[in-house]
């Protein structure tokens, strides 16, 4: 095979001539040495706080591919970092890893290894699953078995934001520094949603009037602002009842709870032309939404209303009230 075969994203990547294949992002190792049997957990991790492609090392929105077996797809868990679709529906093409039966991935146990994606099982099917987000939920430390939560199944029905993605124990980096039990610290996120009261649904200028309709805190261990984006999308657009199905997990409760906060103040749905603010202690990100994904802005310009308070639910509760 040659470059010129191969789709842009993937031709812009050093080229195995001896193997005829592009170099994946994830396959290029510290020390220099290219390895295809085995990923490089460091560059996992940026792919998942960056937002990259684990094949072209480009960012990957607006739709995510996830390759694994039937089990990982069933839990929607993932060993892997995701793909930008093309990069992925190409891979299951000259991939050895993914074309041929009883193949194993060196660096992989049963512990580390995605379910469904194990050597027993390599003969079952291998399956594309495609979402438009992910929530990661990750190693503690090396060689603990990663534990994932489930949600919808990626590629059915409305966005999916519970697919998880995990390190090889090759760099063992600690992709998840925190629990529910508080042995390690969470990451802290500030999400604000502005709607765009100027262009709806064409995408966002700087100057266009934006107004502050709902904030929320919330402890998502290291995810990147693309994906916190993508969830923001699945709360405040996927139905209620939808939403309800996950109500048994913890963010399934919040998430849930934070719709229906969104929806009882009657809140439009988020759109083409709406922009988030992403920010934490050390960080600060506003994107806009287009309709091919999000797009990184510089601060806005012309911004009013306020974020979701205790005083704009008295005043709307009060509004509710008054005879029309």
């Amino acid at each position: 095979m040659s470059r010129n075969e191969l789709p842009a994203r993937l031709a812009a990547r050093p080229f195995d001539a001896r193997r005829g294949l592009p170099i994946p992002y994830v396959s290029e190792h510290d020390d220099g040495s290219i390895d295809f049997s085995l990923i490089n957990g460091a560059r996992v991790l940026d792919c998942v706080r960056r937002g990259l492609c684990s094949a072209c090392g480009q960012p990957h929105e607006p739709l995510l591919a996830f390759v694994g077996g039937p089990g990982g797809f069933r839990q929607r868990r993932y060993t892997d970092a995701p793909m930008y679709l093309e990069c992925a529906q190409w891979s299951l093409r000259p991939c050895p890893y993914l074309a041929l039966e009883r193949h194993q991935r060196r660096g992989h146990t049963e512990q580390t290894a995605a379910p469904g994606f194990t050597q027993m099982e390599k003969a079952d099917p291998v399956i594309l699953a495609v979402t438009t987000g992910c929530r990661v939920e990750l190693l503690h430390e090396p060689g603990y078995a990663p534990r994932c939560s489930s949600g919808q199944r990626p590629g059915s029905g409305p966005p999916d934001t519970s697919t998880a993605t995990a390190a090889s124990p090759r760099s063992a980096p600690n992709l998840c520094p925190s629990n529910r039990n508080g042995d390690h610290p969470m990451t802290l996120h500030q999400i604000n949603v502005y709607h765009n009261d100027e262009s709806r649904f064409m995408p966002y200028e700087d100057g266009q009037r934006l107004t502050a309709t709902v904030s929320h805190w919330c402890d998502r261990p290291n995810a990147a602002p693309l994906i916190l984006a993508n969830w923001a999308w699945h709360v405040f657009n996927a139905d209620l009842d939808m939403l309800e199905n996950n109500r048994t997990t913890p963010d399934g409760e919040a998430d849930f709870l934070l719709a229906c906060v969104y929806r009882l103040l009657q809140l439009r749905s988020l759109s083409v032309g709406d922009v988030i603010e992403i920010s934490t202690d050390q960080d600060h990100w506003w994107l806009a939404c287009d309709p091919d994904g999000w797009r990184h802005i510089s601060p806005p310009s012309n911004i009013g209303g306020q974020p979701l308070t205790a005083e704009k639910v008295y005043q709307h509760l009060q509004d509710q009230r008054r005879p029309r």
